[in-house]
């Protein structure tokens, strides 16, 4: 349980992220409020965490006093005005992906923030999954990257228009943009994407970096519903399920009997590292959304 001193919180948008936030940012910080022009959903989630006052509004957070962490959880379209409301006011940031509607939005949230010395960080967290984190510090035995390629297979888009669908899409490309950030590590780089579709089904971008074949590929159709990473070496190769947050990492030349094998070692692992990961998760306290609790618990910690 945080201590009397811990940040005060608030948790604008009652949605499913804004429940997620709040669990977990409830380990770091104190959840002040819960804001939500929907007065019965802010009043629900609340209730869950002692002493959080529903509110409809931010305007309503920042009248009622102090307060340190705002975590905005609602529609793209209302991230800008919201952030820009919260950091001039002088209070940390955290708002769900992405961080605005264009980068132009975006460059004046990271000026702003600067300017008053506050954080603003976005909720990107498939870096911070453990099972991608132990495939970095392994990555290097693996060799050279050959290819790269990051999918995504979601139900997102089910009933909603096309131009919606396309949004869908759009929003949740900021996921394998973060992805190949962290691959690239502290050496920047600006690949040059090739768009190879865009539609309401789907979106598909490529790019070649360091010698090696990235691509990224979002599906509105595809099934089962799936979100991973393929890495592809000179040395090994690793396949990332971001969506259960796990890693398998298969290294070096293969014999004939290898080969044979393979199949039963790469079934039986699967289970074992499934079974570890769920596991783990549950000792952390982390049943949904991989990564989430560790991403705001640094968030908090850099305060």
């Amino acid at each position: 349980m945080p201590l009397d001193h811990s940040p005060r919180t608030a948790i604008v948008g009652s949605g499913l992220m804004g429940y997620w936030h709040a669990r977990y940012a409830s380990h770091w910080g104190r959840i002040a409020y819960v804001a939500d022009p929907d007065g019965a959903r802010a009043e629900e989630l609340a209730r869950k965490f002692l002493g959080a006052l529903p509110v409809s509004s931010l305007s309503d957070c920042l009248d009622q006093g102090e307060l340190d962490v705002v975590h905005i959880c609602v529609p793209t379209h209302q991230h800008f005005e919201l952030a820009s409301q919260a950091l001039e006011t002088g209070i940390h940031v955290l708002v769900e992906k992405p961080a605005a509607e264009n980068a132009q939005q975006t460059e004046r949230l990271l000026d702003l923030a600067r300017n008053q010395g506050k954080r603003f960080a976005v909720s990107l967290q498939l870096p911070y999954q453990s099972g991608f984190r132990e495939f970095l510090e392994q990555r290097d035995s693996l060799g050279d990257a050959v290819r790269v390629e990051f999918s995504a297979a979601t139900a997102g888009g089910d009933g909603l228009e096309s131009t919606e669908r396309r949004q869908v899409l759009w929003e949740i490309l900021p996921h394998p943009l973060s992805v190949f950030s962290a691959l690239a590590g502290e050496q920047p780089i600006t690949p040059q994407w090739r768009v190879e579709r865009f539609d309401d089904q789907e979106l598909a971008l490529s790019a070649d970096v360091a010698g090696a074949r990235w691509s990224i590929f979002l599906s509105l159709r595809a099934r089962p519903r799936a979100l991973k990473l393929a890495w592809q070496g000179s040395r090994g190769s690793a396949d990332v399920d971001f969506y259960h947050g796990f890693s398998a990492i298969r290294r070096g030349d293969d014999s004939r009997l290898d080969k044979a094998l393979r199949p039963f070692g790469e079934a039986s692992g699967q289970i074992l590292r499934a079974g570890t990961n769920l596991l783990g998760r549950a000792a952390r306290g982390e049943s949904a959304y991989p990564g989430l609790k560790t991403l705001i618990g640094d968030f908090y910690g850099s305060l």
